[in-house]
């Protein structure tokens, strides 16, 4: 559970900066741990709290990243069930950057999970 990982040292906010690994296999294992933290109220809450789509978004933008981009969409796509995540991925732009990542995905995959 999400409580688990926000009581360690550095909590999601370590698992985010996991995100800038060189490591494709690390990367992987960081956006699977935040696909179950989205899952949750709480973790959907400290993503928002973190500004954690900001960073979701440019791996999105990043063609180079594109083996990343349906787990992203995983996880974008839990937090904006949550409406005040929602209002704050629209507030900051990033919601407009990922109908446009959809609109312009060539990954027939990805279009069909934006």
């Amino acid at each position: 559970p999400i409580s688990e990982i926000r009581n360690q040292d550095g909590g999601l906010s370590s698992v985010l900066s996991l995100l800038n690994s060189e490591y494709p296999a690390v990367q992987k294992l960081a956006l699977d741990t935040l696909i179950r933290c989205s899952s949750e109220v709480e973790g959907r809450r400290a993503l928002r709290e973190l500004g954690a789509s900001g960073r979701l978004v440019e791996i999105l933008q990043n063609k180079e990243l594109h083996d990343l981009h349906l787990p992203v969409l995983h996880i974008l796509s839990y937090c904006l069930t949550d409406p005040e995540t929602t209002i704050t991925i629209q507030g900051s732009g990033h919601l407009q950057m990922l109908v446009d990542f959809a609109k312009n995905s060539t990954s027939a995959e990805c279009q069909q999970h934006a």
